[in-house]
């Protein structure tokens, strides 16, 4: 973490482990779904726009069809260069009270997850070691994913080695209940 997160520490609070997610693109199961329907939303805007302009259509019909391809360009490209812009400037932390999220576009979010108010944990891992740590469950309307990134719930995304840092988190969670 940049030196600017280690003053958000408490007095006392020490760092157990620090990391960042995956960088550059990055596929996620949510894409499966999105990415078919980005396609073919793109393509039907395109479509639109083509026949419009080169049709006999008022100009209302030209001017309708841009806001369109605009947001399929962003489903079909710009979301995966935003995501990786904002995975760019990201960072993640383990303490022995808290687990901490930095991130933003704009402006700088911190989230703190207190260990010892952690909702459920669940540890999705790929063959090369590499997975994601989501603390809570997604809510049931997440079938179709509510965010762009594919999850509502805080999360270590793309972490490397993250059975390791999985029980970095139990173990001080264990301490922490230990220390109530």
């Amino acid at each position: 973490m940049p030196d600017s997160q280690y003053s958000l520490l408490e007095a006392g609070e020490k760092m157990l482990w620090e990391g960042r997610p995956q960088r550059g693109f990055m596929l996620r199961s949510s894409d499966a779904m999105l990415i078919p329907f980005s396609i073919f939303f793109f393509g039907f805007s395109i479509f639109w726009e083509f026949q419009a302009t080169n049709g006999k259509a008022p100009t209302f019909f030209s001017l309708w069809g841009i806001p369109f391809i605009a947001v399929g360009f962003y489903l079909l490209i710009g979301r995966f260069l935003v995501d990786a812009f904002v995975r760019g400037s990201t960072y993640y932390g383990v303490t022995d009270q808290r687990v901490l999220i930095s991130s933003g576009l704009w402006s700088r979010e911190v989230r703190s997850l207190f260990l010892a108010g952690l909702p459920e944990m669940r540890l999705t891992q790929k063959s090369n070691g590499r997975g994601t740590i989501k603390f809570g469950a997604d809510p049931q309307s997440n079938r179709i994913p509510l965010s762009w990134t594919g999850s509502t719930v805080p999360a270590f995304e793309g972490i490397e080695d993250v059975e390791n840092v999985y029980k970095v988190i139990l173990k001080a969670q264990k301490a922490a209940y230990a220390n109530q």
